[in-house]
């Protein structure tokens, strides 16, 4: 009797198929555009990440053409700018333009190498002397490429001076909505979110983060500390208050 009501209990249960998991984003494999590429430069004691803002194009020379946004340090010291370069064979050209002082301008020219390195000479026109700059072509994925890391896909839990924010994704990869509050104050911005190599040990420790609303642009970066879930560093926004120390928890700060 037993037997037969275990039979029956069992006939009565309805199984439900699992439903499929949801394919995850693949990035393609790894581009040999050096155009696609962060570079890591270093100019004297300066140093900077480079990255592209747009896929490159084709001059009617043959000349591959590409606009980056830099972001340079010197100890506590930061400058923004906005970057065109030119690659024709294994030469490039490079204006750059600072922002938002956009008198202050550079001209580099220098030789991509075989090792993936590029070096050359530049002045500026706040420093006429010719002086000399070298980087890596760095092999972080290309921004365009959807990113897998599962620290994009959590709650940023961010603190800015009297500021708190919550920055939540969106779905699309490296794509957060901020939401930022001080006393009654609210403000809400679009943030792009990356997490990759650094210009000093290469180690992919280093966060950028763009914002942007109605008063303007601002730029976070730092680095995530050795557990790889809180980070901390510098901002500026092009309203005012640059250098600015900010920090985040990404989710519940670990995995």
């Amino acid at each position: 009797m037993k037997l037969r009501n275990s039979l029956l209990a069992l006939s009565l249960i309805t199984f439900v198929a699992p439903a499929p998991a949801q394919p995850r984003p693949v990035c393609p494999p790894a581009s040999s555009d050096q155009l696609t590429m962060r570079w890591y430069e270093t100019e004297g004691e300066w140093w900077g990440n480079w990255e592209p803002v747009a896929p490159p194009t084709t001059g009617a020379d043959g000349s591959r053409i590409a606009t980056y946004r830099a972001v340079l340090h010197k100890n506590n010291e930061q400058v923004q700018s906005n970057l065109t370069i030119t690659v024709t064979g294994t030469h490039v050209d490079i204006q750059r333009t600072d922002t938002p002082n956009m008198r202050n301008t550079c001209h580099y020219r220098g030789t991509i190498l075989a090792t993936g390195r590029a070096q050359g000479m530049y002045t500026c026109s706040f420093h006429p002397k010719l002086l000399t700059w070298h980087a890596k072509i760095g092999d972080a994925p290309s921004p365009y490429c959807a990113d897998n890391d599962p620290r994009l896909g959590v709650v940023w839990h961010e603190r800015e001076g009297d500021w708190t924010g919550e920055w939540s994704p969106t779905g699309i990869a490296g794509q957060f909505s901020g939401h930022f509050r001080k006393g009654r104050e609210i403000n809400d911005a679009p943030l792009a979110i990356t997490i990759g190599e650094n210009g000093i040990n290469h180690a992919r420790n280093w966060v950028t983060v763009r914002r942007s609303d109605a008063r303007g642009t601002c730029t976070y970066e730092g680095f995530l500390d050795a557990g790889g879930w809180n980070v901390n560093g510098r901002y500026e926004c092009s309203w005012g208050g640059g250098n600015l120390p900010w920090s985040a928890t990404l989710g519940a700060g670990h995995p």
